[in-house]
């Protein structure tokens, strides 16, 4: 944590301002997959002014294996749609990206393949002309031999789906992308998500839930469509699956624990028993497996990302990198030899960096920034673990005012994050920095109810929202009012 003193001199004494028109031109990355061979990046972002698919060549020309670029690269923009553009993947050869794409923002996605040299995109799912309320595809998985894809679509309306289903569900279907034709696999009575394959292509694994927050695991066969489910580990806790571990005969997912964190588990592919793995004391966000490198994953530690490898199960993880600002989107290559992440922290809009974690060395592959803003020249976040009225911990994000424009002490601005079970990062706000040149305190508290810190925390605004969850942002405002860097009769909510 910085001190509060040293950050109310840094703001005394700086000079640089930016405008919010500068800080609004800053770009949003959103997502990523790296190549098999680790040197190419797949991304979207905003850079032609709509997200869209881009690819960035993150090595220099040579031999393999290839070093890696010392300064970003221009990106080759592979898609033109105008729409967002979701869970970006690459084909198993690297020669194709396949992606999600919503209609006019409508958040009902289809799923489009385009060649990673450059090319015509190619939609996979689109609608009939005939279909007057389209499914939603999301979730896209290639089989290993990259002939098929499982992914899973909403069921139009209550007569299709299983007995005792409302509304729409998602179910699992399997595209045979030479011939386009697509089969339905299942037909449950709760929503199915995140599919994956298993290694010999022979079963699909996906997670059912009514929720996102709670639900097993089904095993489907992918000839038949026959299922074998899988319970969570805790009482109302959830499956998520990751991958498999090499062989196939385990699954690594992430589980609810009985704390409430998702942690890392393995889930015998053949017997469906389970048992955690790693330290379960923060939520793990995403994890890989690769043969030379075992597991690697993020956790989201109070707010802030940290890489770690476990080189087996049952061995003690190492920490890579962080925790440092916030890791959006996670992937590695092949070998496990480099980590991609979008990477940035409450000065720097997230970037796509490589990882050599052997190393240790990150290397920037792109830029973000525009406008003529430069990070140091704004402020950074400091972590503030704060009491409220009751005594309940919280944590909060402080942003001082990059100036005293204002006075001091400086008026507040307290941003809640929506959700209401949510949480902040320690991430680019353009809003937030644009107060912050302007003058202004602000103050980001992931106040009770937030995600990211246990089942008891996220349970404390139960049937009290607007509570004392109220009391965590006042007793935020009183912290800096306290120390002389906020004024309660100048303090304000946004959000």
């Amino acid at each position: 944590m910085i001190p509060l003193l040293a950050l109310a001199v840094s703001a005394a004494f700086a000079a640089e301002t930016y405008s919010t028109q500068q800080l609004a031109l800053m770009r949003e990355f959103s997502d990523l997959a790296l190549s098999p061979d680790g040197c190419s990046v797949a991304f979207a972002g905003d850079i032609s002014g709509a997200q869209e698919v881009w690819l960035v060549d993150a090595c220099k020309p040579g031999p393999a294996p290839r070093a890696l670029r010392e300064e970003p690269a221009w990106p080759r923009q592979l898609s033109s749609l105008s729409e967002q553009v979701f869970e970006l993947q690459f084909s198993p050869d690297g020669k194709s990206v396949l992606f999600a794409a919503d209609r006019g923002g409508d958040e009902r996605r289809d799923l489009y393949r385009v060649p990673a040299a450059g090319g015509p995109v190619t939609p996979l799912t689109l609608p009939s002309a005939s279909e007057t309320d389209p499914a939603a595809d999301r979730g896209a998985d290639f089989s290993p031999d990259g002939r098929r894809l499982a992914y899973v679509a909403d069921v139009q309306s209550s007569s299709a789906a299983a007995p005792g289903a409302e509304g729409y569900g998602y179910q699992l279907y399997v595209l045979e992308l030479a011939t386009g034709e697509s089969k339905r696999l299942t037909s449950t009575a709760v929503s199915l998500r995140t599919p994956l394959w298993s290694p010999d292509g022979k079963t699909i694994v996906v997670t059912a839930s009514p929720d996102g927050q709670t639900g097993g695991l089904l095993f489907v066969d992918a000839a038949t469509g026959g299922t074998r489910e899988v319970s969570p580990p805790s009482a109302g806790g959830i499956l998520i699956p990751q991958e498999f571990l090499p062989g196939g005969k385990e699954l690594l997912c992430l589980a609810r624990n009985e704390k409430g964190f998702l942690q890392l588990a393995l889930v015998g592919a053949a017997s469906g028993a389970t048992r955690f793995i790693g330290p379960g004391d923060w939520d793990v966000d995403n994890a890989v497996v690769r043969k030379g490198a075992g597991i690697l994953y993020t956790r989201n530690e109070d707010g802030r990302s940290a890489i770690y490898r476990l080189p087996a199960p049952d061995q003690k993880p190492v920490k890579l990198f962080g925790p440092s600002g916030h890791i959006a989107a996670f992937d590695a290559d092949a070998s496990g030899a480099r980590i991609a992440m979008l990477w940035g922290d409450s000065r720097r809009p997230s970037d796509v960096w490589l990882f050599d974690w052997k190393t240790g060395k990150r290397t920037r592959v792109t830029d973000a920034s525009a406008g003529g803003v430069e990070p140091e020249n704004l402020e950074e976040f400091a972590s503030l673990h704060l009491e409220s009225a009751d005594g309940t911990p919280f944590q909060a994000f402080y942003l001082p005012p990059r100036q005293w424009l204002l006075g001091m002490p400086a008026p507040v601005i307290v941003q809640p994050h929506g959700g209401p079970d949510l949480q902040t990062f320690d991430q680019f706000d353009p809003l937030l920095q644009a107060l912050s040149q302007a003058g202004f305190a602000v103050l980001a508290p992931n106040y009770r109810g937030s995600s990211g810190y246990g089942r008891a925390f996220l349970d404390l605004n139960n049937k009290d929202w607007g509570g004392k969850d109220l009391d965590d942002l006042w007793a935020g405002v009183q912290y800096l009012a306290d120390r002389g860097f906020g004024d309660v009769e100048r303090a304000a909510v946004t959000g």
